[in-house]
């Protein structure tokens, strides 16, 4: 399919500290960027909201910024797409009305699940039908059993239950529909079948027809209506909308897993790997969701022991330095010095107890290097957690971390097998504009828009 040569398409990152929108032509050249950050309302402990005015407010100054900063017109986008965090809802009363505000999956006002649910959960075939079975607070399940418990006249007023995606859709398109990538980490979606799982939506006391159609991430939904988006968003009316995933399924798109390499590793505030894969093999140290237009699948392991460790040293022991100094101080160790290990997670432990040597005077770079070759062990453990048999071809990474090469150098090492560094910083943006390319007739599938828009600026072998 010849793509066109004019238009452009919006990515778009519903993330959890920053919503971010980029403008991308058809050669996957990031045109405009914008990113805004929400402010949640945190009014009672374990409490996390957010208002839904905030909320449109955020989609609508990233859209209009990443427009002004490209100097296009909204008037010539042709499709938007998005990757989104998972668990984060809102209930809707008959009339499509919001009646909460959204409740972030980092909420942990429940302490518990639903009795029925927790028991379902421990089962072998929950796992095999829904992916992964560490259920953990914050999940949709478990605060939708909170307000049930709680707020019973907020619950008596329910009609529909929505995901923040699933919402987005809703405006954009008048449908209530969503997608089966980020909804898979519900606990309610049936890998097997393709459906939600009745018996895990009656175990948490809701019912299927209050819950969105869903579709495989990578489909085109509908399209722009005339409507309240046209007040909220400016787009115009008539462009394809395309359902995303997960944001690291997404982002592996945009990095150019499953093209480059098999693997796509974000170096964040936590570790995240993911794997695009022909089948539905489950672990419970993975998760796992439909891969793109219901070709495949993915597998997803992630870690909180990410960059946010260099952040918690830095706030104990050399708040004078920046995290790019500490960064350049690794680098300037001795090749001969012993390097003391770490605990995984520090923040959760005294900060004495954190190192092997239990003495952090004096030498930042060691220190620095030692929670450096932390998380590259804990990376390579969980690698081969989700896919062991093809660590050996390489990752493609992305996130904060993939700019120092000397950290990208020793998981190279540790690995031994190339990493790839994805030219973009973006990668969800990108990974979304993939999909709203396609969406767009740009391309006839996402591997054709790969190629032409996701790209690679280097490569560190182990030495």
């Amino acid at each position: 399919m010849e793509k066109k040569s004019t238009g452009y398409v919006i990515g778009l990152d519903l993330g959890t500290t920053n919503y971010k929108a980029g403008i991308y032509n058809a050669e996957g050249q990031l045109l405009g960027l914008s990113s805004v950050s929400p402010t949640y309302v945190t009014h009672e402990p374990g409490q996390v909201e957010l208002p839904i005015s905030q909320m449109l407010d955020l989609v609508r100054g990233a859209i209009a910024g990443a427009a002004k900063n490209a100097g296009v017109s909204l008037a010539d986008i042709q499709g938007i797409a998005y990757s989104t965090q998972a668990n984060t809802f809102l209930l809707m009363d008959e009339d499509y009305q919001p009646i909460t505000p959204f409740i972030v999956w980092t909420d942990h006002r429940a302490k518990d699940f639903p009795d029925a649910f927790q028991a379902l959960a421990q089962t072998d075939r929950f796992l095999e039908k829904i992916g992964f079975n560490n259920i953990a607070p914050g999940m949709m399940v478990a605060n939708i059993g909170w307000i049930q418990n709680e707020q019973p006249e907020i619950w008596a007023r329910t009609r529909y239950i929505l995901t923040l995606p699933d919402y987005l859709v809703f405006l954009l398109t008048g449908k209530r529909m969503g997608d089966s990538g980020s909804s898979a980490l519900l606990g309610l979606w049936d890998l097997q079948e393709n459906a939600w799982w009745e018996e895990a939506v009656l175990a948490a006391n809701i019912t299927v027809d209050q819950l969105p159609e869903l579709a495989y991430p990578g489909t085109t939904v509908g399209v722009t209506t005339e409507g309240i988006h046209q007040d909220l968003f400016a787009l115009p009316v008539g462009i394809p909308v395309v359902v995303g995933s997960l944001d690291h399924h997404v982002a592996a798109i945009g990095a150019g897993a499953g093209k480059t390499a098999p693997f796509s590793v974000s170096t964040g505030t936590v570790l995240a790997a993911t794997c695009l894969d022909s089948e539905a093999r489950v672990d419970p140290k993975c998760c796992v969701g439909p891969g793109m237009n219901g070709k495949g699948f993915y597998r997803l392991a992630w870690h909180n022991h990410g960059t946010r460790a260099l952040n918690w040293y830095r706030e104990y022991f050399a708040p004078e330095l920046s995290v790019e100094e500490l960064l350049q101080l690794a680098t300037e160790v001795d090749p001969a010095a012993e390097v003391p290990t770490m605990h995984l997670c520090p923040w959760k432990l005294n900060k004495d107890e954190v190192f092997s040597d239990h003495s952090r005077i004096g030498d930042h770079g060691l220190y620095a290097l030692a929670i450096l070759q932390s998380m590259s062990n804990l990376l390579c453990e969980m690698l081969h957690d989700v896919q062991p048999d093809l660590v050996s071809k390489g990752i493609v990474v992305t996130g904060g971390g993939a700019r120092c090469e000397a950290w990208m150098q020793m998981i190279a090492t540790t690995l031994r097998a190339p990493v790839y560094r994805s030219a973009s910083e973006q990668a969800g943006c990108l990974g979304a504009a993939v999909l709203a390319a396609v969406g767009a007739g740009w391309y006839a599938d996402i591997d054709e828009a790969s190629a032409a828009m996701v790209k690679i600026s280097d490569c560190l072998k182990p030495v």
